[in-house]
Protein backbone atom coordinates (compact mmCIF):
# COMPACT_ATOMS: atom_id res chain seq x y z
CA UNK A 1 0.00 0.00 0.00
CA UNK A 2 2.83 2.36 0.89
CA UNK A 3 4.64 1.51 -2.35
CA UNK A 4 1.52 2.25 -4.40
CA UNK A 5 1.05 5.62 -2.68
CA UNK A 6 4.67 6.57 -3.42
CA UNK A 7 4.28 5.69 -7.11
CA UNK A 8 1.10 7.79 -7.30
CA UNK A 9 2.83 10.75 -5.61
CA UNK A 10 5.76 10.65 -8.04
CA UNK A 11 3.40 10.47 -11.00
CA UNK A 12 1.54 13.57 -9.83
CA UNK A 13 4.76 15.55 -9.28
CA UNK A 14 6.48 14.76 -12.59
CA UNK A 15 7.40 17.95 -14.39
CA UNK A 16 6.41 18.66 -17.98
CA UNK A 17 9.82 20.22 -18.68
CA UNK A 18 12.25 17.74 -20.27
CA UNK A 19 15.82 17.89 -19.01
CA UNK A 20 17.14 15.56 -21.70
CA UNK A 21 15.89 12.65 -23.73
CA UNK A 22 14.34 10.08 -21.42
CA UNK A 23 14.65 12.17 -18.26
CA UNK A 24 12.20 14.40 -16.40
CA UNK A 25 12.42 16.57 -13.29
CA UNK A 26 10.13 16.24 -10.30
CA UNK A 27 9.53 18.44 -7.31
CA UNK A 28 11.39 17.11 -4.29
CA UNK A 29 10.55 17.94 -0.70
CA UNK A 30 13.26 15.86 0.98
CA UNK A 31 16.15 17.56 2.76
CA UNK A 32 18.66 16.44 0.16
CA UNK A 33 19.22 14.37 -2.97
CA UNK A 34 21.04 11.07 -3.00
CA UNK A 35 23.77 12.52 -5.20
CA UNK A 36 23.98 15.91 -3.42
CA UNK A 37 24.93 15.19 0.19
CA UNK A 38 25.29 18.02 2.67
CA UNK A 39 29.05 17.91 2.05
CA UNK A 40 28.65 18.64 -1.68
CA UNK A 41 30.00 22.09 -2.65
CA UNK A 42 26.70 22.98 -4.33
CA UNK A 43 24.37 21.59 -1.66
CA UNK A 44 23.13 24.99 -0.40
CA UNK A 45 22.68 26.34 -3.92
CA UNK A 46 20.76 23.25 -5.02
CA UNK A 47 18.40 23.34 -2.08
CA UNK A 48 17.84 27.08 -2.46
CA UNK A 49 17.00 26.69 -6.16
CA UNK A 50 14.61 23.84 -5.44
CA UNK A 51 12.92 25.75 -2.63
CA UNK A 52 12.41 28.76 -4.93
CA UNK A 53 10.98 26.56 -7.67
CA UNK A 54 13.78 27.34 -10.12
CA UNK A 55 14.77 23.68 -10.61
CA UNK A 56 13.57 20.26 -9.52
CA UNK A 57 14.99 16.80 -8.98
CA UNK A 58 14.40 13.46 -10.68
CA UNK A 59 12.00 10.59 -9.86
CA UNK A 60 14.78 8.42 -8.43
CA UNK A 61 15.69 11.01 -5.79
CA UNK A 62 18.71 12.40 -7.59
CA UNK A 63 19.60 15.89 -8.79
CA UNK A 64 22.31 14.90 -11.30
CA UNK A 65 24.54 17.88 -10.48
CA UNK A 66 27.10 17.06 -13.16
CA UNK A 67 24.63 16.81 -16.04
CA UNK A 68 24.83 19.63 -18.62
CA UNK A 69 22.22 22.37 -18.91
CA UNK A 70 20.65 23.33 -22.22
CA UNK A 71 20.28 26.85 -23.60
CA UNK A 72 16.53 26.80 -22.90
CA UNK A 73 16.92 25.50 -19.36
CA UNK A 74 19.52 28.12 -18.49
CA UNK A 75 17.39 30.95 -19.83
CA UNK A 76 14.47 29.75 -17.71
CA UNK A 77 16.66 29.47 -14.62
CA UNK A 78 18.07 32.97 -15.06
CA UNK A 79 14.71 34.64 -15.46
CA UNK A 80 13.02 32.71 -12.66
CA UNK A 81 15.84 33.64 -10.28
CA UNK A 82 15.09 37.33 -10.88
CA UNK A 83 11.31 37.00 -10.47
CA UNK A 84 8.69 36.88 -7.75
CA UNK A 85 4.91 36.73 -7.65
CA UNK A 86 3.10 40.06 -7.67
CA UNK A 87 -0.18 40.88 -5.90
CA UNK A 88 -2.16 39.00 -8.55
CA UNK A 89 0.00 35.91 -8.23
CA UNK A 90 1.71 36.52 -11.56
CA UNK A 91 5.47 36.06 -11.85
CA UNK A 92 7.37 39.18 -12.79
CA UNK A 93 10.59 41.03 -11.97
CA UNK A 94 11.27 40.98 -8.23
CA UNK A 95 10.77 44.39 -6.63
CA UNK A 96 14.26 44.30 -5.13
CA UNK A 97 15.72 43.87 -8.61
CA UNK A 98 13.64 46.62 -10.21
CA UNK A 99 14.76 48.99 -7.44
CA UNK A 100 18.34 48.66 -8.70
CA UNK A 101 17.52 49.94 -12.19
CA UNK A 102 17.74 53.66 -13.03
CA UNK A 103 14.77 55.37 -14.63
CA UNK A 104 16.41 55.65 -18.03
CA UNK A 105 16.77 51.85 -18.21
CA UNK A 106 13.52 50.76 -16.56
CA UNK A 107 11.39 50.76 -19.72
CA UNK A 108 13.56 47.97 -21.13
CA UNK A 109 12.38 45.65 -18.37
CA UNK A 110 8.75 46.23 -19.28
CA UNK A 111 9.01 45.28 -22.93
CA UNK A 112 5.75 43.49 -23.83
CA UNK A 113 7.76 40.48 -25.05
CA UNK A 114 9.04 39.73 -21.55
CA UNK A 115 7.27 36.92 -19.70
CA UNK A 116 8.18 34.53 -16.89
CA UNK A 117 5.69 31.82 -17.80
CA UNK A 118 5.94 28.84 -20.11
CA UNK A 119 4.54 28.83 -23.62
CA UNK A 120 4.56 26.41 -26.51
CA UNK A 121 7.18 25.08 -26.81
CA UNK A 122 7.67 25.45 -23.08
CA UNK A 123 10.73 27.71 -23.37
CA UNK A 124 9.49 30.14 -26.05
CA UNK A 125 8.57 32.97 -23.65
CA UNK A 126 12.00 32.85 -22.01
CA UNK A 127 13.55 33.03 -25.47
CA UNK A 128 11.44 36.06 -26.37
CA UNK A 129 12.37 37.72 -23.09
CA UNK A 130 16.06 37.07 -23.69
CA UNK A 131 15.90 38.47 -27.21
CA UNK A 132 14.05 41.59 -26.03
CA UNK A 133 16.86 42.35 -23.58
CA UNK A 134 19.72 41.34 -25.87
CA UNK A 135 20.64 38.42 -23.59
CA UNK A 136 20.70 36.39 -26.79
CA UNK A 137 20.72 37.71 -30.33
CA UNK A 138 17.99 37.21 -32.89
CA UNK A 139 18.33 33.77 -34.53
CA UNK A 140 21.44 33.01 -32.44
CA UNK A 141 20.06 29.74 -31.07
CA UNK A 142 17.00 29.24 -33.25
CA UNK A 143 16.49 25.51 -33.71
CA UNK A 144 19.17 24.80 -31.09
CA UNK A 145 17.59 25.69 -27.78
CA UNK A 146 17.88 22.09 -26.58
CA UNK A 147 21.63 22.07 -27.15
CA UNK A 148 23.94 22.05 -24.14
CA UNK A 149 25.22 25.49 -23.18
CA UNK A 150 28.94 26.26 -22.98
CA UNK A 151 30.42 28.33 -20.18
CA UNK A 152 31.55 31.13 -22.49
CA UNK A 153 28.06 31.49 -23.95
CA UNK A 154 26.55 31.47 -20.49
CA UNK A 155 28.95 34.26 -19.53
CA UNK A 156 27.59 36.40 -22.38
CA UNK A 157 24.01 35.89 -21.19
CA UNK A 158 24.81 36.56 -17.54
CA UNK A 159 26.84 39.70 -18.16
CA UNK A 160 24.15 41.19 -20.39
CA UNK A 161 21.32 40.56 -17.95
CA UNK A 162 23.30 41.69 -14.91
CA UNK A 163 24.25 44.88 -16.73
CA UNK A 164 20.66 46.11 -16.56
CA UNK A 165 20.65 45.85 -12.78
CA UNK A 166 24.22 46.72 -11.82
CA UNK A 167 25.58 48.69 -14.74
CA UNK A 168 28.00 48.06 -17.59
CA UNK A 169 31.66 47.04 -17.52
CA UNK A 170 33.90 48.37 -20.28
CA UNK A 171 35.64 46.12 -22.80
CA UNK A 172 38.98 47.86 -22.21
CA UNK A 173 38.78 47.10 -18.49
CA UNK A 174 37.84 43.49 -19.24
CA UNK A 175 40.76 43.23 -21.67
CA UNK A 176 43.18 44.20 -18.88
CA UNK A 177 41.51 42.04 -16.24
CA UNK A 178 40.93 38.77 -18.08
CA UNK A 179 44.53 37.59 -18.48
CA UNK A 180 45.08 38.20 -14.76
CA UNK A 181 42.26 35.79 -13.93
CA UNK A 182 42.46 32.97 -16.47
CA UNK A 183 45.19 31.02 -18.27
CA UNK A 184 42.92 29.59 -20.94
CA UNK A 185 41.23 32.64 -22.48
CA UNK A 186 42.85 31.74 -25.83
CA UNK A 187 40.39 28.84 -26.01
CA UNK A 188 37.44 31.22 -26.12
CA UNK A 189 35.62 31.78 -29.39
CA UNK A 190 36.75 35.38 -30.00
CA UNK A 191 37.69 38.65 -28.30
CA UNK A 192 34.08 39.41 -27.42
CA UNK A 193 33.74 36.08 -25.64
CA UNK A 194 36.96 36.77 -23.77
CA UNK A 195 35.59 40.13 -22.64
CA UNK A 196 32.32 38.56 -21.44
CA UNK A 197 34.23 35.90 -19.51
CA UNK A 198 36.32 38.59 -17.85
CA UNK A 199 33.23 40.64 -17.00
CA UNK A 200 31.41 37.82 -15.19
CA UNK A 201 34.58 37.29 -13.14
CA UNK A 202 34.67 41.02 -12.33
CA UNK A 203 31.02 40.72 -11.31
CA UNK A 204 31.90 37.78 -9.06
CA UNK A 205 29.40 35.44 -10.71
CA UNK A 206 31.70 33.03 -12.61
CA UNK A 207 35.28 33.02 -11.35
CA UNK A 208 36.65 29.77 -12.75
CA UNK A 209 38.77 27.21 -10.96
CA UNK A 210 42.50 27.47 -10.19
CA UNK A 211 43.09 30.02 -12.93
CA UNK A 212 41.08 28.23 -15.61
CA UNK A 213 37.66 29.17 -16.95
CA UNK A 214 37.14 26.22 -19.34
CA UNK A 215 35.20 28.35 -21.86
CA UNK A 216 34.11 25.50 -24.13
CA UNK A 217 33.00 23.17 -21.33
CA UNK A 218 29.28 22.75 -20.74
CA UNK A 219 27.55 24.41 -17.79
CA UNK A 220 26.49 21.75 -15.29
CA UNK A 221 23.33 21.75 -13.23
CA UNK A 222 25.37 22.38 -10.07
CA UNK A 223 27.18 25.33 -11.65
CA UNK A 224 23.93 26.73 -12.98
CA UNK A 225 22.16 26.76 -9.61
CA UNK A 226 25.13 28.57 -8.06
CA UNK A 227 25.04 31.18 -10.84
CA UNK A 228 21.32 31.85 -10.40
CA UNK A 229 21.81 32.18 -6.66
CA UNK A 230 24.47 34.88 -7.14
CA UNK A 231 22.69 36.66 -9.98
CA UNK A 232 19.94 38.30 -7.85
CA UNK A 233 22.08 38.69 -4.72
CA UNK A 234 25.37 40.59 -5.07
CA UNK A 235 26.17 40.07 -1.38
CA UNK A 236 26.98 36.43 -2.16
CA UNK A 237 29.48 37.28 -4.88
CA UNK A 238 33.27 37.39 -4.71
CA UNK A 239 34.40 39.73 -7.52
CA UNK A 240 37.83 38.92 -8.90
CA UNK A 241 40.52 41.43 -7.93
CA UNK A 242 42.46 43.30 -10.61
CA UNK A 243 45.94 44.73 -10.38
CA UNK A 244 45.76 48.12 -12.11
CA UNK A 245 49.31 49.21 -11.31
CA UNK A 246 50.63 51.11 -14.32
CA UNK A 247 47.27 50.96 -16.12
CA UNK A 248 45.89 54.34 -17.33
CA UNK A 249 42.45 54.30 -15.73
CA UNK A 250 40.02 56.55 -13.89
CA UNK A 251 36.80 55.99 -12.00
CA UNK A 252 33.96 57.33 -14.14
CA UNK A 253 30.28 57.95 -13.49
CA UNK A 254 27.75 55.40 -14.70
CA UNK A 255 24.44 57.30 -14.38
CA UNK A 256 22.14 55.47 -11.98
CA UNK A 257 24.81 52.92 -11.05
CA UNK A 258 28.00 52.84 -8.99
CA UNK A 259 31.07 54.48 -10.51
CA UNK A 260 33.09 52.15 -12.72
CA UNK A 261 36.66 51.63 -13.89
CA UNK A 262 37.45 53.07 -17.31
CA UNK A 263 40.75 52.16 -18.99
CA UNK A 264 42.14 54.67 -21.46
CA UNK A 265 44.16 53.95 -24.59
CA UNK A 266 47.26 55.59 -23.10
CA UNK A 267 48.50 57.75 -20.23
CA UNK A 268 48.06 60.94 -22.24
CA UNK A 269 44.35 60.32 -22.74
CA UNK A 270 43.88 59.68 -19.01
CA UNK A 271 45.71 62.91 -18.19
CA UNK A 272 43.57 64.90 -20.63
CA UNK A 273 40.35 63.40 -19.20
CA UNK A 274 41.36 63.94 -15.57
CA UNK A 275 42.48 67.52 -16.22
CA UNK A 276 39.37 68.51 -18.15
CA UNK A 277 37.07 66.87 -15.62
CA UNK A 278 38.71 68.71 -12.74
CA UNK A 279 38.40 72.04 -14.56
CA UNK A 280 34.73 71.62 -15.52
CA UNK A 281 33.71 73.80 -12.59
CA UNK A 282 35.22 76.81 -14.33
CA UNK A 283 32.98 76.45 -17.39
CA UNK A 284 30.53 79.30 -18.03
CA UNK A 285 27.48 77.07 -17.85
CA UNK A 286 26.80 73.58 -16.45
CA UNK A 287 28.60 70.30 -17.04
CA UNK A 288 28.32 66.56 -16.52
CA UNK A 289 30.41 63.44 -16.92
CA UNK A 290 29.16 59.98 -17.81
CA UNK A 291 30.78 56.84 -19.25
CA UNK A 292 34.08 58.69 -19.89
CA UNK A 293 32.32 61.54 -21.70
CA UNK A 294 32.48 65.15 -20.57
CA UNK A 295 29.51 67.37 -21.43
CA UNK A 296 29.17 71.16 -21.42
CA UNK A 297 25.80 72.99 -21.59
CA UNK A 298 24.43 76.50 -21.46
CA UNK A 299 22.16 75.76 -18.49
CA UNK A 300 20.44 72.99 -16.53
CA UNK A 301 17.50 72.89 -18.91
CA UNK A 302 19.76 72.13 -21.88
CA UNK A 303 21.62 69.53 -19.85
CA UNK A 304 18.38 67.77 -18.87
CA UNK A 305 17.14 67.76 -22.46
CA UNK A 306 20.43 66.30 -23.66
CA UNK A 307 20.25 63.58 -21.03
CA UNK A 308 16.74 62.57 -22.08
CA UNK A 309 17.72 62.65 -25.74
CA UNK A 310 20.78 60.44 -25.24
CA UNK A 311 19.78 58.09 -22.43
CA UNK A 312 16.09 57.71 -23.15
CA UNK A 313 16.95 57.35 -26.86
CA UNK A 314 14.52 59.94 -28.15
CA UNK A 315 15.35 59.60 -31.84
CA UNK A 316 12.59 62.05 -32.79
CA UNK A 317 14.38 64.87 -31.03
CA UNK A 318 16.99 66.16 -33.48
CA UNK A 319 17.89 69.32 -31.54
CA UNK A 320 21.41 70.11 -30.39
CA UNK A 321 21.62 70.79 -26.66
CA UNK A 322 25.29 70.46 -25.73
CA UNK A 323 27.84 73.15 -26.44
CA UNK A 324 30.61 70.59 -26.34
CA UNK A 325 31.11 66.92 -25.61
CA UNK A 326 34.41 65.06 -25.26
CA UNK A 327 34.60 61.27 -25.68
CA UNK A 328 37.61 59.18 -24.66
CA UNK A 329 36.73 55.69 -25.93
CA UNK A 330 39.15 53.91 -28.26
CA UNK A 331 42.24 55.35 -29.91
CA UNK A 332 40.75 58.73 -30.81
CA UNK A 333 39.51 61.77 -28.97
CA UNK A 334 35.97 62.36 -30.20
CA UNK A 335 34.52 65.84 -29.93
CA UNK A 336 31.01 67.07 -30.65
CA UNK A 337 30.94 70.86 -30.98
CA UNK A 338 27.70 72.80 -31.28
CA UNK A 339 27.73 75.58 -33.86
CA UNK A 340 24.51 77.42 -33.03
CA UNK A 341 25.08 81.02 -31.98
CA UNK A 342 26.86 81.09 -28.63
CA UNK A 343 27.57 77.35 -28.45
CA UNK A 344 31.09 77.32 -29.89
CA UNK A 345 31.90 80.58 -28.10
CA UNK A 346 31.04 79.12 -24.68
CA UNK A 347 32.93 75.94 -25.57
CA UNK A 348 36.12 77.72 -26.63
CA UNK A 349 37.78 77.66 -23.19
CA UNK A 350 37.62 73.87 -22.52
CA UNK A 351 38.23 73.09 -26.20
CA UNK A 352 41.36 75.26 -26.28
CA UNK A 353 42.46 73.73 -22.99
CA UNK A 354 42.19 70.27 -24.50
CA UNK A 355 44.05 71.19 -27.70
CA UNK A 356 46.86 72.80 -25.70
CA UNK A 357 47.41 69.52 -23.85
CA UNK A 358 47.95 67.42 -26.98
CA UNK A 359 49.60 69.86 -29.41
CA UNK A 360 52.79 71.83 -28.98
CA UNK A 361 51.30 74.46 -31.30
CA UNK A 362 47.48 74.22 -31.19
CA UNK A 363 46.85 77.40 -33.23
CA UNK A 364 46.62 75.72 -36.69
CA UNK A 365 44.09 73.25 -35.28
CA UNK A 366 42.04 76.04 -33.70
CA UNK A 367 41.94 77.89 -37.02
CA UNK A 368 40.80 74.76 -38.84
CA UNK A 369 37.99 74.22 -36.32
CA UNK A 370 36.98 77.91 -36.49
CA UNK A 371 36.73 77.62 -40.29
CA UNK A 372 34.55 74.53 -39.93
CA UNK A 373 32.27 76.32 -37.43
CA UNK A 374 31.67 79.15 -39.92
CA UNK A 375 30.92 76.67 -42.71
CA UNK A 376 28.46 74.79 -40.49
CA UNK A 377 26.69 78.01 -39.55
CA UNK A 378 26.39 78.85 -43.23
CA UNK A 379 24.70 75.43 -43.71
CA UNK A 380 27.60 74.01 -45.69
CA UNK A 381 28.59 70.39 -45.26
CA UNK A 382 32.03 69.97 -43.74
CA UNK A 383 34.49 67.21 -44.53
CA UNK A 384 38.05 68.16 -43.58
CA UNK A 385 41.02 65.89 -42.96
CA UNK A 386 44.43 67.20 -41.94
CA UNK A 387 47.52 66.09 -40.06
CA UNK A 388 49.16 68.26 -37.41
CA UNK A 389 52.17 67.15 -35.42
CA UNK A 390 51.72 63.59 -36.67
CA UNK A 391 48.11 63.40 -35.47
CA UNK A 392 45.27 62.97 -37.93
CA UNK A 393 42.25 65.19 -37.40
CA UNK A 394 38.92 64.66 -39.14
CA UNK A 395 36.11 67.23 -38.98
CA UNK A 396 32.68 66.48 -40.44
CA UNK A 397 29.13 67.77 -40.37
CA UNK A 398 25.93 66.83 -42.18
CA UNK A 399 24.26 70.22 -42.22
CA UNK A 400 22.99 70.02 -38.65
CA UNK A 401 24.35 72.60 -36.25
CA UNK A 402 27.26 70.64 -34.80
CA UNK A 403 30.66 69.32 -35.81
CA UNK A 404 32.09 65.87 -35.21
CA UNK A 405 35.83 66.05 -34.63
CA UNK A 406 38.14 63.06 -34.29
CA UNK A 407 41.77 63.47 -33.23
CA UNK A 408 44.23 60.61 -32.89
CA UNK A 409 45.17 59.76 -29.33
CA UNK A 410 48.54 58.58 -30.59
CA UNK A 411 50.98 60.65 -32.57
CA UNK A 412 51.80 58.76 -35.78
CA UNK A 413 55.59 58.69 -35.50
Amino acid sequence: MKKGLLILLVAVLISVIPMRAGAVEVAVTSAAFKDVPTTHWAYAYVMEAVEKGIVKGFPNGTFKPNDPVTVAQFLQMMFLSMAEKDESGKLYWAKAQVALVPDWVIDSLYDPSISFTQGSPWYINYVKSAKALGVIREQQYDGRFNENLTRERAAWMINTLDGYFRGPIGDDYAKVAGPQFFKDLSRALDDYSRYEISKVALRGIMTGNNGFFNPTAFITRAEAVKIVSLLPDASKRSPAKVNLTGVPYSMVKNPGYDDGVFVFANAEMKKVYDTLRSSQSSFAGVTDSAFAHLGYYQNDEMKEKAFKQNFYLDFNDQNIYDDLNFGFTGNNYTISLGTNSGFAERASKPLNEMLAMIYKDPDPVKKLIDTAVVSSRDAYQVNLKKTFEHRDILITSTGRKFLLISIGAYSDM
